[in-house]
């Protein structure tokens, strides 16, 4: 690795960084710990610095970087956003050895013709921009900032991830006022954080990412996109739309929910504690729902014991509305958190992304976590008790998209049934059921929305049903012959659904069924007003956050928290991502070995099983259907 000093101050790449205004650091190759100290140099005289680095088949001319710009990016975001793509793109040859070098070519006599060829580019770098040099032409790249950058990474989140740091009580949270310009005050703004194109160049980029490319559905339906992000606990997000101008931009945001937290900084985690001896504030992971001893016997539970003794990792998270830190597992508060390929039991709880979401600012992300917290709630408890729910008349529901959704079902052989799953929490939640009209394969699909209006319950729960009855799946019927036999062969998130497609199972898919049939308006009386401020008062998101929470406290469950998963990759964005977790409700689990229902009373008391009251020993209940 060589460093190239330029003593000439009329030397061509001398001029093109004054022509920036930035201190010029150039080298042959990748070198971490020479970039690292040209940015902190930079950094600490509060100049820009163009980064210049000589590969064997291209020179690489920043990205710009600037402290006086919004989210300045550097050559190590760059390379880290290379690195991470390349193994969609092609494979890199040193991808997350982050100390690993890459060589350079040496001081090629091509270097001051390149770099005329880039003072004759035109527009000079815009900050976070980079040129690459090569002989087949210039391109510019937009990089975004990287969380996990190697040279100016968060500093929460030191160079060092091993290392864990002392552990210090975060400040209590002080929930703000949100305005909202709507009646029904949900979101800060309406629509997209930023306009969809602006979305798209910001984030999408074959080559440095963060997303490689956004995919679109060719089978589907309506318009479906999937953003592909490598890199992160998944590989893509997902977004439906009636046009890919629509559904390109959901793709993203969903993502963006997915890889909140990631990749889980040393700064916000605290590391192998046992709830028994903790001298810090902290959640009971008991009141999250546990695993009877038939469970964890089994070879397809994908989780160890947990008891209280059990040393485990915890998130600083805050209790909302009061603001109190509190500490929560780490393996709830995050999607993903240290989850290994199916087989290896090294976590206690099992947690999908339910209770996660993105807003302008973490009081609408925690609003829109709870909506979702309420509807996999609402859809489990009344998918256990098994009784009739009221059903709303199809004919009642007034939005055109609905009823073209409803319309696509229909025309594929089922009938619509849309039920009021609301629970002891009042939020309009709908369980939205399709059910062979011929009682043929496959027999039935469910769905499900929660929303203060309820005609947006109704249509969030059609759109992914619409879906699933066009879905092309491969269907293994031997593998669900064994599900019937044994639901512990239930195991991963298409087992539940698959299962249920079954029509020798449709008795118990129709158990809810039966109910009075009413509208939209008599399921859900008062809604959406209920969240809609007083005549004279100013809609705000923080109140409509207090009064859901509110609901919950009537309902007997006062203890919330809230957990920011917001890293700088969302900051940059104008985002905030959290998880919300509610100690009683019921987790939305896959695999009948991982299903946590041990000791939540509010889902067992009361709650009858062959005409007796429901034991340990008759856990996990049947699996659901949810997909």
């Amino acid at each position: 690795m060589a460093v190239l000093t330029i003593t000439e101050p009329s030397t061509p790449w001398a001029e093109f960084a004054e022509l920036h205004g930035a201190r010029l650091s150039m080298s042959e190759g990748w070198d971490t710990e020479v970039e690292r100290a040209a940015w902190t140099a930079a950094r600490e005289a509060g100049v820009p610095l163009l980064s210049v680095r000589v590969l064997p088949d291209e020179v690489q001319i920043g990205p710009l970087w600037d402290a006086a710009a919004p989210a300045p990016s550097c050559a190590g975001c760059a390379e880290a956003r290379e690195r991470l793509a390349a193994p969609i793109a092609g494979g890199h040859p040193i991808a997350r050895e982050w100390g690993a070098r890459r060589s350079g070519t040496g001081a090629s006599p091509l270097l001051p013709l390149l770099a005329r060829a880039a003072l004759a580019a035109g527009t000079p770098l815009a900050p976070g921009e980079l040129l690459s040099v090569r002989p087949g032409g210039l391109r510019r790249h937009r990089i975004a900032r990287y969380h996990a950058c190697p040279v100016c990474g968060d500093a929460g989140m030191p160079h060092d991830r091993t290392a864990a740091p002392p552990v210090r009580t975060p400040e209590p949270l002080v929930l703000a006022d949100r305005p909202s310009p709507q009646r029904l005050p949900l979101r800060e703004r309406p629509g997209l954080p930023m306009p969809a194109d602006e979305l798209h160049r910001r984030t999408v980029d074959a080559r440095f990412g963060p997303f490689v490319g956004v995919q679109r559905e060719t089978q589907a339906p309506f318009a479906m996109s999937n953003a592909v992000m490598p890199g992160g606990p998944v590989g893509a997000g997902h977004g439906r739309g009636a046009t890919y101008r629509e559904s390109d931009p959901v793709a993203i945001l969903e993502m963006y929910e997915r890889i909140g937290g990631f990749p889980y900084g040393t700064g916000r985690v605290v590391r192998n504690l046992a709830h028994q001896g903790i001298d810090l504030p902290a959640l009971d992971p008991a009141t999250l729902g546990g695993h009877t001893a038939r469970q964890l016997a089994h070879p397809y539970c994908r989780v160890l014991p947990y008891a209280p003794d059990t040393p485990t990792d915890w998130v600083w998270g805050h209790r909302i509305p009061t603001g109190e830190p509190v500490l929560v597992p780490a393996e709830v508060g995050f999607y993903q958190y240290k989850l290994q390929r199916e087989g290896d039991r090294k976590i206690h709880f099992l947690e999908s992304s339910s209770g996660c979401a993105l807003g302008a600012s973490l009081e609408e992300a925690a609003l829109h976590a709870l909506f979702e917290v309420t509807e996999r709630d609402a859809f489990l408890l009344a998918w256990h008790r098994r009784r009739p729910l009221p059903a709303v008349d199809p004919a009642s529901v007034r939005r055109e998209r609905s009823r073209e959704l409803i319309g696509l079902i229909r025309s594929r052989g089922y009938d619509v049934h849309l039920l009021a799953a609301s629970q002891d929490i009042p939020l309009p939640s709908v369980w939205v059921l399709a059910v062979h009209r011929d009682g043929l394969f496959p027999a039935s699909y469910s769905a499900a929305g929660t929303h203060p209006d309820p005609e947006a319950a109704v249509e969030a729960g059609l759109w992914e049903l619409a879906q699933l009855v066009h879905e092309r799946v491969p269907f293994d019927p031997a593998a669900v012959e064994r599900m019937i036999a044994d639901p512990f062969e239930v195991r991963v998130l298409d087992d539940h659904y698959q299962l249920y497609k079954r029509p020798e199972l449709l008795p118990r898919v129709t158990e809810v069924l039966g109910g009075p049939v009413v509208r939209l308006d008599e399921a859900f009386p008062g809604w959406p007003d209920a969240l809609c401020p007083a005549a004279g008062a100013r809609p705000d998101v923080r109140a409509s956050l207090e009064t859901v929470l509110g609901l919950y406290a009537d309902a007997g469950m006062d203890t919330a928290v809230v957990v920011d998963q917001s890293t700088r990759d969302h900051r940059d964005l104008g985002l905030a991502a959290a998880k919300v977790i509610v100690p009683g409700t019921l987790p939305m689990t896959f695999g009948h070995a991982n299903q946590r229902l041990l000791g939540l009373t509010r889902l067992t008391d009361g709650l009858l099983v062959d005409g007796r009251p429901v034991t340990a020993d008759d856990l996990p209940l049947d699996p659901h259907p949810f997909p």
